[in-house]
């Protein structure tokens, strides 16, 4: 006989609640040597969200098997590398899914679709993993000769046929000075494979991918757009930080339709840029500023497709190499309130999966690069007096505009 609802206190209780009810709410601490499979159409919750379900052993975690819920929980992994919340069987994903008011302990949260029967929702809603290591799995989106490494919260669609619908709203990861390990929120189709992302909001992201230094083909992001996602709107509310070698901020390979981010951006390694651009975004507004410190660490970036609108609070990088907006592909309206400013002079960057030496120019346009119209209410600076302001190898904005661009 199922019993609609049940409170439970202990492991036997709750693994025996599995079985013949609907809504299980655990109102006491529980540790578990094994995974937990959650039967088709069961909810658990946390009574008042501070009980913790900790696992002691490796990779165990929850598993969602079909229209399943997990709300008001605290998760603890056996390690920082547990993917403690997952699919069951990824060639049997089906239904309706709900994360909501999650605080992850240690571990990730790795979903990733390979055959989906039918449809597939994924809502995630109010959800913080305070530590995790992504470094380590083998599975890597590959485009633009790198690899991606996986984030600490990872949706990743696999099937050809069906396409999911998700929303994710207010994500937290890492710590300043604690971040994650791996990329920070990876949503991602394949080169076949579709994802529909309905909405986008983070909280506070810092992340480090812990790649090793010289390593061209691979990256992370702290917000990673793969391949085939189509994201109708991205909100970054907090500060976003990344703090290693190939630590992109924001990066798009995908479609966006709307980006906007209100704090600041920032990377402190090498070689990472503050928003990277592979796909397409209608409206890009970045009302923070983007602050880099490293090595080849640019500030924008539009290597391929497009943007047809960016309005930008001001743009700074102190390292060598790191150009301040490279452009390299025809991008559409741009206004930058403050100022465009660069410190740095030659220095090694990572370009599409090759190091190359940069200047750190304020504004470099690169060929087969143009911009619709450019406006600046602020300056462009350099501080290297051996660096010029603007380098342009493509095709120049607007002649009304091109004031705006000599060098101060």
């Amino acid at each position: 006989m199922a019993i609609d609802k049940v409170s439970i206190a202990t492991e036997q209780d709750l693994l025996k609640s599995l079985k013949i009810s609907k809504n299980i709410v655990i109102t006491k601490n529980l540790t578990f040597n094994q995974s937990i499979l959650i039967p088709p159409k069961v909810k658990i919750s946390g009574a008042t969200g501070k009980e913790t379900i900790c696992f002691r052993k490796a990779n165990s975690g929850l598993l969602f098997t079909k229209n399943n819920e997990i709300t008001n929980l605290q998760i603890e992994g056996f390690s920082p590398q547990s993917k403690v919340i997952r699919f069951h069987n990824s060639h049997q994903v089906e239904g309706t899914y709900l994360l909501k008011n999650i605080i992850v302990l240690r571990g990730c949260i790795i979903l990733i679709s390979r055959k989906i029967n039918g449809r597939l929702r994924l809502t995630i809603n109010q959800v913080v993993i305070k530590e995790a290591d992504a470094t380590q799995f083998k599975e890597r989106p590959f485009g633009y000769n790198v690899r991606v490494l996986q984030g600490a919260l990872t949706i990743w669609n696999k099937d050809r046929k069906n396409i999911p619908i998700i929303v994710v709203k207010k994500v937290a990861l890492g710590q300043k000075n604690k971040p994650i390990y791996g990329s920070g929120i990876m949503v991602a189709g394949t080169k076949h494979a579709q994802l529909k992302v309905d909405l986008l909001t983070t909280d506070e992201i810092h992340n480090d991918g812990k790649i090793p230094v010289g390593i061209a083909n691979l990256i992370t992001g702290a917000v990673f757009v793969i391949t085939n996602a189509h994201v109708k709107e991205i909100i970054n509310h907090q500060v976003i930080t990344t703090y290693g070698y190939n630590d992109m901020v924001l990066d798009n390979w995908g479609v966006v339709d709307s980006w906007k981010a209100f704090q600041k951006i920032s990377s402190q390694g090498r070689s990472a840029i503050g928003f990277v651009n592979f796909g397409y975004i209608k409206n890009l507004a970045l009302e923070g500023p983007i602050e880099t410190f490293g090595e080849g660490s640019r500030g924008i970036n539009n290597y391929d497709g497009t943007i047809d609108k960016l309005s930008l609070a001001k743009i700074t990088t102190h390292g060598d190499g790191a150009i301040g907006f490279q452009i390299s592909k025809p991008i559409g309206d741009v206004i930058i309130k403050g100022n465009l400013e660069t410190y740095g002079g030659l220095g090694k960057s990572l370009v599409k999966g090759v190091i190359q030496e940069l200047k750190a120019t304020a504004l470099s346009i690169k060929p087969g690069g143009s911009i619709k119209s450019f406006r600046i209410e602020g300056k462009m600076i350099v501080h290297n007096q051996q660096i010029p302001t603007l380098e342009v190898l493509g095709a120049k904005p607007k002649k009304q505009q091109a004031t705006k661009l000599k060098p101060l």
